[in-house]
Parts: C-alpha cells; sequence; structure tokens
C-alpha cells in the first residue's frame, strides 16, 4: 500500500462527510423549527405541486364556506316575506268567511271592507320591501325569466344552486281587486283567497328547498375543507418523530466527523515523522 502524503485522502472523504452531515442536520433542524416537510419547491417537487394545488382548492372552499350562511340568510329572508303574506291572506280569508255569512250587517261588512283593504295593502308592502342587501326579493325582480338569484356552493365554475321568486304583490298573486263588502263578493273572496294562497304556500316551499339544498351543500363543504386539511398535512407536514430521530443521528455524524477530519488532517505530520524521524 502507498503512503502518500500530498493529497490528504483521508480529510477529503472526512470533509466530505462533515459537509453531507451539516446539509442533513440543517435540513432536520428547518424542518422541527417549521413544522413543514416540503419548505421550498426542491424539497418534494411532486409534494410541493400537490400541496399548492390543494390549499388553491382548499382556500376557495374556505371563501364558499364563509359565504354559505349568508346566501341562507338571504334565502330565509324571503322565506320570512313570504311567511308573512300567508299570515295576511289567510287573516283576510277569515274576513271573507266573516262577510259571506247572513248574520252580518251591512255596517260590519263595512268595517271587514277596511280591514280587508288594510291587509291587502300590507301584502303590497311586504312584497315590495323585503330587501337583502339592496335586492327586492319578492316583487318580481327575481321572477323566472326576469333574472335568477345564484348561490356558490363548490370551488369551481358552475357549482351553484339558483333560484327564483315570483313578484307576490296583491295585483299578481290575484287579490287585489276582491273584497268582502257584500256578502256575494264575500264568496268571490273565498275562492280567489284560495288560489292566491296555494301560489304564495308553493313559493315558500320553493324557497325552503334552496334553503334546505344550500345547508346541505354547507355540510359537504365543511367535510371537503377537513379533507383537503389533512391531505395536505400528509405531504407537506415534518413527522416531528422521524425528525427528531434524524436531527439526533446527524448530529452524532457531525462531532465524529469533525474528529476525523482532524484526526486527518494530523496523518502527513505523522507519516513524516515516522519516516524522517528528526
Amino acid at each position: 500500500m502507498a503512503i502518500i502524503t500530498r493529497t490528504n485522502l483521508a480529510a477529503i472523504s472526512a470533509y466530505n462527510g462533515l459537509v453531507s452531515a451539516t446539509k442533513l442536520f440543517s435540513e432536520s433542524s428547518l424542518r422541527l423549527s417549521t413544522g413543514l416537510r416540503i419548505n421550498n419547491p426542491s424539497d418534494d417537487p411532486a409534494g410541493y405541486v400537490f400541496s399548492e394545488r390543494m390549499k388553491t382548492n382548499l382556500r376557495s372552499l374556505e371563501q364558499v364556506q364563509r359565504y354559505n350562511q349568508t346566501s341562507r340568510s338571504m334565502v330565509q329572508t324571503a322565506s320570512d316575506g313570504i311567511s308573512s303574506i300567508i299570515d295576511l291572506l289567510q287573516d283576510m280569508r277569515q274576513l271573507a268567511v266573516a262577510s259571506a255569512n247572513s248574520t252580518l250587517t251591512t255596517a260590519d261588512r263595512t268595517a271587514n271592507q277596511t280591514q280587508f283593504s288594510s291587509l291587502r295593502d300590507q301584502i303590497d308592502s311586504v312584497a315590495n320591501n323585503t330587501f337583502f342587501n339592496a335586492k327586492s326579493l319578492l316583487d318580481g325582480s327575481y321572477g323566472s325569466g326576469t333574472a335568477t338569484l345564484k348561490f356558490q356552493v363548490g370551488a369551481d365554475a358552475n357549482m351553484t344552486i339558483t333560484l327564483n321568486i315570483s313578484s307576490l304583490t296583491a295585483a299578481a298573486i290575484g287579490v287585489s281587486t276582491l273584497s268582502v263588502d257584500t256578502q256575494d263578493n264575500a264568496n268571490t273572496a273565498l275562492t280567489g283567497l284560495d288560489s292566491a294562497i296555494d301560489l304564495v304556500t308553493n313559493e315558500a316551499a320553493n324557497v325552503a328547498v334552496v334553503d334546505n339544498r344550500l345547508e346541505k351543500a354547507g355540510d359537504l363543504v365543511s367535510n371537503q375543507i377537513e379533507n383537503s386539511t389533512t391531505a395536505i398535512s400528509g405531504v407537506e407536514d415534518t413527522d416531528i418523530a422521524e425528525e427528531a430521530i434524524k436531527l439526533a443521528l446527524t448530529s452524532i455524524l457531525r462531532q465524529t466527523s469533525s474528529a476525523a477530519l482532524a484526526q486527518a488532517n494530523l496523518y502527513p505530520q505523522t507519516v513524516l515523522s515516522a519516516i524522517l524521524p528528526g
């Protein structure tokens, strides 16, 4: 075996080992301090692309989740207005039933008509003044063929739930010309009010279905957020136990590499001393 002193191969090997151990030590230290396995794209290019794509989707889902309750609040505002109109129609029907009875006098029916007209005017007031964020919901602004309310329920395009609400003014539901000032008119009013109640309750059911769909969509988004967060964590988060073991191991390797390098640097001098004693 040749004895070489000009090129210290042992020192070079020890130095390379020290550099490698220091690199691994730094990587483990960074991962433990940040809690992330992927701190730079170069750490895992494929994992980085996957996690960033998932993060984009996750942030969109979180935005959908934030606005889901706002969407439901709009729908529920419309539902509350519709319920008020149904109550008013039921009150009007009670007056029509009373006026259809022969026990009432003309004066009684006149009093009923005054209240009947007031209730009818209140229907128009509710229909024209049920607003959410400056949007009028019950006056026909969002009737079929006019405009459509669209609620985003997913992270991608066209993931929407739509809603149309017909006009619920007194004229639109067919009660604007009804009266209870005579017995015959009261009987006619009963038929008209029954039709109006059927129409408005169907509209209430239509709105309620959309509210239920929004609730279910919100539950689905919550599950998607949880699953996406878990997937991202599995790709980019640090395994603390594994990295702690690596850190301890690389710390030992750094120490032994440093010791080996120190000894290797003494090797040429030791050889020369042995060959060329003082």
